[in-house]
């Protein structure tokens, strides 16, 4: 640290200044120009320690007045907080969010910085005023790939900290999981129910799609996925649709699930019932087999 001479500032110009003896294991220099006192106290001493730097003043007279600089040696801020993040995942190409959780209360006027060019390729980084970082792996990033976000913290009283983040990328939900539907069929007309029949976690959201074909009529149940199709009535046996449903998962990925539905002949079309000509008598009942 810098120590100003604030005394007398009218002291004759050809004066000197000299530290006669530095207290043991501190290390202590005066400017000739300005008397400004340089010091460096022992990397061990206790926060409290107070010592006075001796400082000897010869004027051109050949005159000598002595006096002290007192100095404190006070806990440096990067020693009395510890701030740090708490490991995160996110999926390849999203960003995620991670608040500083280390030192809730770190001094005001405490600054972060993401050092760009210690940012693993691939990786992009911010960080708020308040610590908050916005991590973002690129779309190429694989699954289960983890990586330190490098953070300095700069406190009021110039000393820094490192506070890296752990961040993990992982395996999109959409990637996890196979939802589906088993192929059916129907009448010209006629509704036919599909049930999804994969596994998918709480929160999954299913939509129906835009890109239905014509003439056909569909509803998706959007928390089941349960999806109900009904062919045009003019619809030919053999023809078919691919229901491709939307399949939204909590993480923000997405898939389509195709549901296919092909419409068969109905059973007045597959079958020729008759009775052969007969005849009786008045009164006479008779069986037509």
């Amino acid at each position: 640290m810098s120590v100003n001479q604030t005394g007398d500032q009218n002291i004759p110009q050809g004066s000197k200044f000299e530290i006669p003896q530095t207290p043991q294991g501190w290390n202590a220099n005066i400017d000739q120009n300005n008397a400004t006192i340089t010091v460096t106290p022992p990397s061990n001493t206790k926060p409290g320690t107070k010592q006075d730097i001796p400082v000897k003043v010869t004027y051109p007279d050949g005159t000598v007045d002595n006096t002290n600089a007192q100095i404190e040696v006070v806990s440096d801020q990067a020693g009395d907080y510890e701030p740090g993040y708490n490991p995160s995942t996110t999926n390849p190409g999203k960003p995620v969010e991670v608040d500083q959780t280390g030192a809730p209360n770190l001094p005001q006027g405490t600054e972060f910085e993401v050092p760009q060019q210690g940012l693993p390729q691939g990786w992009e980084a911010t960080v708020g005023k308040d610590g908050k970082l916005v991590v973002t792996p690129s779309e190429n990033i694989k699954p289960g790939t983890t990586e330190d976000i490098p953070v300095k913290v700069k406190y009021p009283d110039g000393t820094t900290d490192d506070a890296p983040a752990k961040v993990t990328v992982k395996d999109t939900e959409a990637n996890q999981y196979d939802p589906g539907y088993e192929d059916t069929t129907t009448n010209p007309g006629k509704p036919v129910e599909l049930p999804q029949t994969g596994e998918v976690p709480d929160g999954t959201h299913f939509e129906k799609p835009s890109d239905i074909p014509e003439g056909w009529d569909v509803d998706v149940d959007p928390n089941d996925g349960t999806t109900t199709v009904t062919p045009p009535a003019d619809a030919q046996p053999g023809d078919e649709a691919n229901i491709p449903v939307k399949v939204k998962y909590p993480d923000g990925s997405s898939e389509d699930a195709p549901a296919k539905v092909t419409v068969k002949d109905t059973e007045a079309n597959q079958h020729d019932p008759g009775y052969e000509d007969t005849t009786t008598n008045p009164g006479k009942p008779v069986e037509l087999p």
